[in-house]
């Protein structure tokens, strides 16, 4: 099905990349199933009582992948419903 394709796909590009096909990066993915937790675990959350904003896996996975300066592509798959 689609986990079938999108790893075909990664794959493809990771094996492009190993022969020097230009316009061809690795990929690297993060792979959330959003039924599994909660909307402000995944999202982030305002905190009242301390008045702190917590992140969520969401905006933690972007900030690690932002921070990669490697030319790699940086996939965030969604595996369900949000």
């Amino acid at each position: 099905g689609k986990s079938v394709a999108w790893k075909t796909l990664c794959e493809a590009k990771g094996l492009l990349k190993a022969d020097d096909v230009e316009g061809f990066e690795k990929v690297h993915y993060y792979v959330i199933n959003p039924k599994s937790i909660s909307m402000d675990e995944l999202y982030g959350a305002y905190d009242l009582s301390t008045m702190e904003w917590a992140d969520g896996i969401l905006s933690s996975i972007m900030r690690v992948a932002c921070q990669d300066e490697r030319p790699d592509e940086k996939w965030l798959l969604l595996d369900g419903p949000v």
